[in-house]
Order: C-alpha cells, then sequence, then structure tokens
C-alpha cells in the first residue's frame, strides 16, 4: 500500500500544472494571426503543448471577423469596402491607407481583402460538384499550406473539411 501510495506522490508531482499532465498552453499562439476572415484556421486542443502532447484531435475552422477561429464552416463575413465589385487580385487596403502590415493584399474570390500571393485566385472547387474531392492549395504553390484533413466541395462552391455535416442536393 505504501509503495502505491508514493507511485502515486511521484506521478503527481511530474505531472505538473496544466492539462493532460503537462504545463498549461502557450498563451501567445492565435490561430488566425495574419488571416482573414473566412480563412482556413486549425484550433489545437489546450493540452497539445503538455509534455508529452495529448492526443486529442485538432479541428478544422475558419477566422470570424473578430479574428477568432471558430469551429466549422459557418463564418459570416462582410466584404471589405475596397473589394466590393472588384475582381479577384485586384489591390485592397482594409485600413484607408494607414495600414503598418508589412505586406501586400489583395481582394480574394469571396470580396475579402487578404495577404496577397501567387494562388490568392485559385478555385479549387471550379468545374467541380458538391462533394468531390478538393485541395485549398494548388499542387504548384510552394508558399500555400493547408491543414490535413479531406476536403470537399460544399454546394455553394467552397472547399471545406469533409465531415458527416457535408450534404449534396440530390
Amino acid at each position: 500500500m505504501q509503495a502505491r501510495l508514493a507511485l502515486l506522490t511521484l506521478l503527481a508531482a511530474a505531472a505538473g500544472p496544466g492539462q493532460c499532465g503537462g504545463p498549461p498552453p502557450d498563451a501567445g499562439y492565435d490561430a488566425c494571426a495574419g488571416k482573414a476572415c473566412g480563412q482556413e484556421c486549425v484550433i489545437e486542443p489546450p493540452c497539445r503543448a503538455a509534455t508529452p502532447p495529448c492526443m486529442a484531435p485538432s479541428i478544422l475552422g475558419r477566422c470570424d471577423g473578430a479574428g477568432l477561429c471558430l469551429a466549422g464552416d459557418a463564418v459570416a463575413c462582410r466584404p471589405v469596402a475596397d473589394c466590393a465589385g472588384q475582381p479577384c487580385g485586384v489591390p485592397c487596403d482594409t485600413c484607408g491607407g494607414m495600414c503598418m502590415h508589412p505586406y501586400a493584399t489583395a481582394c480574394d474570390l469571396w470580396g475579402q481583402c487578404v495577404p496577397a500571393s501567387s494562388w490568392i485566385c485559385w478555385d479549387p472547387c471550379a468545374g467541380k460538384a458538391c462533394g468531390a474531392d478538393c485541395h485549398l492549395c494548388p499542387a504548384d504553390a510552394a508558399d500555400c499550406a493547408e491543414a490535413m484533413v479531406a476536403k470537399a466541395c460544399d454546394p455553394t462552391g467552397r472547399c471545406v473539411a469533409r465531415t458527416p455535416a457535408l450534404v449534396c442536393p440530390p
């Protein structure tokens, strides 16, 4: 009995503070840092920073207008005034010439002013039916990264995480 108590005490001391027996997660992590409303983000479980890390799955989401990563695809983003009626790829400015960010911005396919890239006008669901496999990044875009989850085209033509909630019309 004393050996069990000693082992439990040793394990409790080794676990330390935080969830999953490790240190608290990095408070500086921001899944939507540098991302525009509607862009894909990944919600990491709080115990991912533990040692050893927990095996809870990450959750795919989208950044909302306030810069929060929300699970799923139901995020409403207002078009930026600079992008209203503009074609994809046109330079835009979200802060009327007062931005201090060190990167160029341009209108995307959905009327959002986002960091410019060589693949900004890539439409992963162009010519594809609802439910077809898709990738957010073009195969030749070295500066593009996406979460490693299965994705499919939804009824509105967006490339989203393939989940049981994805329903295509017959």
